[in-house]
């Protein structure tokens, strides 16, 4: 199989040597495999799916019966207990490496500082001080 090819830079044919030629050998078996693998994409197939998905849809009997909507269940008023401000305290102390006092002082900034959700949500921190 005499194979020939035309160089674009030169303008000239060619004709591979020994090791191009099996590689392009290679590669045309590489080639041949994949189209086998790959099915080729079928338009008309999908767009018969979908026109048949359509005529179902707007036939009576394939719509479903409208389902009530579930009842909301009632939510929970507190999901998890607070560990409460001394706890809280003491974590503070130890993750920063400080006094009680100080971390006290935290605490009571950040508490003052609290949304109002969050004060919906946990009464106590109305009543911290300052």
């Amino acid at each position: 199989m005499d194979q020939r090819y035309y160089d674009a830079s030169t303008g000239q044919e060619s004709k591979p040597a020994g090791k191009t030629a099996d590689h392009q050998g290679m590669l045309e078996q590489l080639a041949q495999k994949l189209r086998e693998l790959v099915q080729p994409i079928n338009p008309t197939k999908r767009r018969d799916q979908i026109e048949e998905q359509e005529r179902q849809a707007e036939s009576p009997e394939a719509r479903p019966s409208p389902t009530p909507a579930p009842s909301p269940t009632p939510k929970p008023k507190h999901d998890g207990a607070h560990p409460g401000f001394k706890a809280v305290q003491s974590q503070i102390a130890s993750r920063e490496g400080i006094s009680q006092d100080r971390a006290g002082a935290i605490l009571a900034a950040s508490s003052r500082r609290a949304s109002p959700a969050a004060k919906k949500a946990n009464p106590k921190l109305n009543k911290v001080r300052g």
